[in-house]
């Protein structure tokens, strides 16, 4: 494991989830309120509500893909995204572009 993952997991022990996804699963609101908290924090905690292991962590691959962003963990019923700083671009407007891709 590298050092810079070490480090943003660390990081993110400190978050509280900031972010919650409900019965509706991933809308396209969801993924504007994510793409806005990840604009502000390089780091944002997911809450996954009632799912399963394997849900969860299909819902979490799937929301990295629409923001895009990394999954870096997964624990229980919470995940850690993580953009880089500037990556995400016209955040206000909801735009799918980004400046670079995200590893």
């Amino acid at each position: 494991m590298d050092q810079e993952l070490i480090s943003l997991r660390r990081q993110a022990r400190q978050l509280k989830p900031s972010v919650h996804v409900g019965r509706a699963g991933i809308t396209d609101a969801l993924v504007r309120q994510v793409r806005q908290a990840l604009a502000h924090n390089i780091l944002v905690k997911v809450r996954f509500a009632g799912a399963n292991r394997d849900e969860i962590d299909a819902a979490a691959g799937a929301l990295g893909e629409r923001v895009p962003c990394r999954v870096i963990e997964r624990k229980g019923f919470v995940a850690v995204l993580y953009a880089p700083p500037h990556s995400l671009v016209n955040v206000s407007a909801g735009s799918d572009e980004m400046q670079s891709e995200v590893k």
